[in-house]
């Protein structure tokens, strides 16, 4: 007999639907990145785990993949995009997440490979040769091999590089350029980069780099000055998640400055940068910054039905008003549900917010209540920020509240 598959029950992340207003301000952008060439933006969404910041960046890469198709076939893009607008452009929409990596020099190749499997005939010859160069002094892989047995151009134009790299300054360049010249039928354009003086000097600075930390230094440079190539026919879209990762770093070069102005290219012409992490991440109020909080009924509704498993409209309704869709709220009444053993909603206990934060509360032990106290009266803080705070109000060491507040941020948002 065939055993019967259980029906798959989706995430919770899987749930929420909408987001209209935050999608709607990443479309504005990206209307932006259409109408001014050589645009470079920036927009950031925050909010506590498991709100849904992964789905939106995903969902937004989705609907940028989608907008090539609706151009092909001339539909109206506005329902998606929420703006009546017809975008005319290519875009190429990266999805990276932090947490797979925070090395620079990996983040860069995982954006690089992406490009390649879109625009494969898009080269990178400064950057290739310099990642190249890398992986032998470290002996490292971290740039999967890109040639492509339908490109022999791309293939060749390695070849280039890979002989180039063999030998020191400019002068060998120029060697190997004169000795391919004579031995390969090279497409007119390769010949052309391979003689650009620009890209010789660059190459030339490549050839003399002698350590791994002065190339790691100089990778990010490499990559901005290939991508600012004037025969890019695309606007790229990098969509950066799980950005709080930096900031759980000890080492406190990882504030907003450096991470966001020096470690990712900010400065590439033609891009938009979507942000998303567990707290706010640029100090400018300028930037178009959102925080994801409360769900939708919506959302909530099909949260406690497809999640939790409570089919009782009634009662679907009733947790939704008495939480307003605060996640943590909604877990703490289906929790309260459950052990009054799924009562109807007649007699389902009546609880406001004052009383769920009293039950969230008593359940949190001395350190966690302390921490909180705090936080309540604080809009928006990073880690080191709160640290040094929480020293100056309390007189004691943050050692030793650390494991505490960790639990703390990761379990609610404070209002």
């Amino acid at each position: 007999m065939a055993r019967k598959e259980l029906p798959s029950i989706k995430k919770a992340s899987d749930l929420f639907t909408d987001r209209e207003e935050p999608r709607f301000a990443f479309w504005q952008k990206m209307k932006e990145l259409e109408e001014n060439p050589g645009y470079s933006g920036r927009i950031a969404y925050y909010g506590e785990g498991g709100i849904g910041k992964s789905w939106l960046l995903n969902q937004l890469k989705r609907e940028v993949d989608s907008l090539t198709e609706y151009q092909k076939k001339e539909k109206d893009f506005s329902e998606i995009s929420h703006l009546n607008y017809p975008f005319r452009g290519s875009y190429l929409p990266v999805y990276y997440d932090l947490e797979s990596s925070t090395d620079i020099v990996e983040i860069l190749c995982s954006i690089r490979a992406s490009i390649f499997q879109s625009y494969p005939n898009f080269r990178f010859p400064v950057f290739d040769t310099a990642i190249r160069k890398y992986e032998d002094l470290t002996g490292k892989i971290v740039l999967p091999d890109l040639k492509d047995s339908e490109n022999k151009n791309l293939s060749l134009f390695e070849k280039v590089f890979d002989m180039a790299s063999a030998f020191p300054g400019i002068g060998s360049v120029n060697a190997v350029y004169k000795n391919l010249k004579e031995s390969y039928e090279i497409a007119a354009d390769v010949l052309s980069r391979i003689k650009d003086i620009q890209v010789r000097e660059q190459l030339r600075h490549v050839s003399s780099m002698e350590t791994v930390e002065d190339l790691r230094k100089a990778i990010p440079d490499y990559f901005v000055a290939d991508l600012s190539d004037d025969n890019r026919d695309f606007s790229l879209v990098l969509l950066i998640d799980t950005f709080e990762i930096f900031y759980h770093s000890t080492d406190q070069k990882y504030n907003d400055e450096y991470v966001l102005k020096e470690y990712l290219p900010v400065n590439c012409e033609n891009v938009l940068f979507v942000y998303a992490g567990r707290y706010r991440i640029f100090e400018d109020e300028h930037i178009s910054q959102h925080l994801i909080g409360d769900l939708s009924r919506e959302d909530s509704c099909l949260y406690l039905k497809e999640k939790q498993g409570i089919k009782d409209e009634k009662v679907v309704e009733k947790i939704y008003e008495i939480t307003g869709g605060t996640p943590i709220f909604l877990d703490i009444c289906v929790s309260n549900y459950r052990n009054e053993n799924y009562p109807s909603a007649e007699e389902f206990k009546v609880l406001d917010k004052k009383e769920l934060v009293r039950r969230y509360m008593q359940y949190q032990g001395e350190n966690e209540q302390l921490l909180i106290r705090l936080m309540s009266s604080m809009m928006h803080w990073k880690d080191k920020d709160f640290k040094e705070l929480f020293e100056k109000v309390y007189e004691t060491s943050f050692a030793l509240y650390a494991e505490s507040y960790q639990r703390v941020v990761e379990s609610t948002m404070i209002e």
